[in-house]
């Protein structure tokens, strides 16, 4: 109840302080205590083993298995590759939202709530977005050309791949930014059209083999829930994202911001036919989140009207993004297996306060 508490407390100041450094600061150092000291979650056992017999880690990327096989050699613990793995992205993390954001404390608040406890559980991809948001950050700050911009973006995420190969669906937000929403939408069917036409032939088992994400494949409907669970857990996310994105370009206008969430969520919606043959698919959209709320954050309120008008639609935008989070973390957790293997361990059974 301890890491409860202090999670609500910190969570309460950083959503009243939202500029200000010292509540960001205090829950990103809580958020990276609670990351690297939990116990017990539910993929703990598999990097123990990978860490212990690191043969077991070759499909996973070679990234990943190289990182594994150096750390095994070493003679490292799961403690420890929690403590590479949250430092790095947590740090990841605080400078996108104190560099990319105009209040860094709602932008932590609201990703502490959803996705977090998933990051804190799965540390091959916690680890490979580290490198994506690196690149992101790189490509927001950074001057020179959009060419030079897709290609360093690009290869963060082959790096970010060679982790884990969801990551790779990250290289499409610089096309999420600059299609316009008419083309997104035709881009977006093709893609779903093909991926029915895919899904139905030998086709999709050889290029998932050449990823070398064929375990992924002919799982069902998952361990947890129906194919049509699953279904929702992608759609659900994703609509409530566009429906967002819809309202932000009725009251600012068309931006990068809303380019990036109305198109990003469609082309997570083409998806859809590949929950068939990869039941946890859904998990992209999960972890698109994170973006969705750096390119959010800064984009709430209206752009015009009196000074009472800007700040109701500003606390509208703002309950509007809690209510995401809140509908994220009760859909993909509270309502799922992960509350007892990800949510209760996470926040109750941590190796310093046991």
């Amino acid at each position: 109840m301890i890491l409860v508490a202090g999670l609500l407390v910190l969570d309460l100041t950083a959503l009243v302080f939202q500029k200000s450094k010292v509540p960001f600061l205090a829950l990103l150092i809580f958020l990276w205590f609670v990351f690297v000291f939990s116990n017990g979650l539910a993929d703990d056992f598999n990097y123990n083993l990978h860490l212990m017999n690191p043969t077991l880690a070759q499909d996973k990327g070679i990234g990943y298995s190289l990182l594994i096989r150096f750390l095994s050699d070493c003679g490292a613990t799961l403690f420890q590759l929690k403590l590479l793995v949250g430092t790095f992205y947590l740090v990841s993390i605080g400078l996108c939202g104190w560099n990319l954001t105009k209040r860094p404390g709602l932008f932590l608040a609201l990703y502490s709530i959803f996705p977090f406890c998933m990051d804190a559980v799965q540390l091959r991809f916690s680890l490979a977005i580290s490198f994506v948001l690196i690149g992101y950050l790189y490509v927001s700050k950074a001057k020179g050309g959009l060419k030079k911009k897709a290609a360093v973006f690009f290869f963060a995420c082959l790096i970010g791949f060679s982790f884990h190969a969801a990551v790779l669906f990250f290289a499409l937000l610089l096309f999420a930014k600059e299609l316009s929403h008419r083309d997104a939408r035709k881009l977006c069917l093709l893609v779903f059209l093909g991926l029915i036409v895919v899904t139905r032939t030998s086709l999709l088992t050889q290029i998932v083999t050449l990823l070398g994400v064929s375990a992924r494949l002919n799982m069902g409907g998952g361990v947890d829930g129906s194919g049509f669970a699953n279904v929702i857990r992608l759609a659900v996310p994703s609509l409530a994202w566009m429906a967002f994105g819809l309202y932000l370009k009725k009251t600012r206008g068309d931006s990068d911001a809303v380019r990036v969430i109305l198109n990003a969520n469609l082309f997570c919606l083409a998806l859809i036919p590949l929950v068939g043959v990869a039941s946890d698919i859904y998990r992209i959209e999960t972890s698109q989140f994170l973006i969705y709320y750096l390119v959010a954050v800064n984009s709430v309120g209206c752009a015009g009207g009196s000074n009472i008008r800007k700040e109701q639609a500003d606390l509208f935008g703002v309950a509007c993004l809690l209510g995401i989070a809140l509908m994220g973390v009760t859909l993909l957790v509270l309502m799922s297996m992960n509350l007892n293997t990800v949510l209760v361990p996470l926040l109750t059974n941590n190796s310093i306060l046991v």
